[in-house]
């Protein structure tokens, strides 16, 4: 059961990934979010609200240009430490079955006090251990988001759903994205509370990831942040 739901996951992931030649057959023309909600015909037992919109949260938004001052490393772990840690078994973000499938990687690019290089965030401690220096391009890129050289540091969510496959089956895929949509909004919203900029970003090179990262069979690259301080120009 275990080897069958495994290789539909492998499967769904190797089928929807990015990769170099894709380019080739990418639109040429722009698309437009749909403008207005799907709506239903009137109905008597129809709600309105009695008060405008209004909410306690800032308004985010995909922010792609960023200053070339160095983004000091204290903002760097509020960030880090209110999007995404767990304490006393709790995390700050929904998880199926507590289990706690999502790894964060960091490539810090221009942090103050902080070597540049990838690292892992380790979510209990919220620390991050030093893994490997930053070598020359950032190869996982693609095209259109070379932007993000350019950011204080990028975010790596991956998962590693060995046990997720276990209770789930290869529902888990969908359970690991969703748990990667949960903190992501938390990186927007406390990215924009530090006056900070983020941009989420859901192409990149897969496989070129995964080998920058020396990921393991079982461990797949989801997400990917963008995160720095805002131009000024």
């Amino acid at each position: 059961m275990y080897l069958d739901e495994n290789k539909l996951v492998h499967l769904f992931h190797s089928n929807s990934s990015y990769y170099p030649a894709i380019g080739k057959h990418a639109p040429t023309k722009y698309y437009q979010a749909t403008s207005i909600s799907k709506n239903y015909p009137a109905h008597p037992f129809d709600l309105q609200p009695e008060t405008d919109c209004k909410t306690r949260f800032p308004s985010i938004g995909s922010i792609r240009e960023y200053s070339k001052c160095p983004m000091q490393k204290s903002t760097m772990f509020t960030i880090l430490q209110n999007s995404f840690c767990v304490r006393n078994a709790h995390s700050t973000t929904p998880s199926a079955g507590a289990l706690l499938p999502i790894e964060l990687y960091l490539v810090l690019l221009n942090v103050d006090q902080a070597e540049a290089g990838y690292y892992h965030y380790h979510r209990e401690m919220q620390s991050l251990t030093y893994i490997k220096e930053v070598h020359g391009d950032l190869p996982f890129l693609t095209p259109v988001n070379q932007f993000a050289k350019s950011a204080s540091f990028l975010i790596i969510m991956t998962g590693n759903l060995t046990s997720m496959i276990l209770k789930y089956g290869a529902r888990a895929y969908r359970y690991a994205l969703l748990e990667c949509g949960h903190i992501g909004q938390n990186v927007s919203l406390n990215s924009e509370l530090c006056d900070a900029g983020s941009c989420a970003i859901g192409g990149f090179h897969d496989d070129l990831l995964s080998e920058t990262l020396n990921l393991g069979p079982d461990e797949f690259p989801l997400y990917l942040y963008s995160v720095g301080i805002k131009s000024s120009e």
